[in-house]
């Protein structure tokens, strides 16, 4: 999906506060790339995010918009970031929801941090994992299209089941 595929917004609203973009499907209109205001003005938020990581991140999100596939979406967006940390770590959460839910589990970690481990070892085993398949899907489709950004449009085509079934056969 092009940058011409979707409307542009500058706002806020209905953003968590760490999140720096949205992308917002709206019922017989275009794709609504929805980024935080600061980005107006600046090229970067949180020291981390830089604007043209954000869309190109929300772009992957707009091309697979008429998928239902939760296993794979943030792996793919993902892989747009020129951080190799963010990456491989940025897919731990699948949705704004579990971010929420991670944040507020947070004071557990003082009064019962066992809880709290086990949240955060439950989102980076299920990490390790997804990575692991998605790496091996990968290295499948290498040898047969040679050419990572080639490897990276095809897998962007495909379902969960789809690429679990590649990295299976490889």
């Amino acid at each position: 999906m092009n940058l011409e595929d979707v409307e542009f917004s500058f706002s806020n609203k209905g953003l968590l506060p760490w999140e720096g973009g949205c992308l917002w499907e709206r019922e017989g209109e275009k794709p609504l790339l929805q980024l935080r205001k600061v980005f107006k003005k600046q090229e970067r938020f949180l020291w981390l995010y830089t604007r043209t990581e954000i869309i190109a991140h929300e772009l992957v999100h707009a091309r697979r918009l008429h998928f239902n596939e939760p296993i794979f979406e943030e792996v793919l967006a993902y892989r747009t970031s020129s951080s190799a940390f963010r990456r491989f770590f940025g897919p731990l959460f699948r949705s704004s929801k579990e971010s929420l839910f991670f944040v507020l589990t947070l004071p557990t970690l003082f009064f019962l941090p066992m809880i709290y481990i086990g949240v955060l070892g439950f989102f980076l085993i299920r990490l390790f994992r997804v990575q692991c398949l998605f790496a091996r899907a990968k290295r499948r489709l290498m040898k047969d299209l040679g050419d990572e950004e080639r490897v990276f449009q095809h897998l962007i085509l495909l379902t969960d089941k789809e690429i679990i079934t590649i990295a299976h056969d490889a």
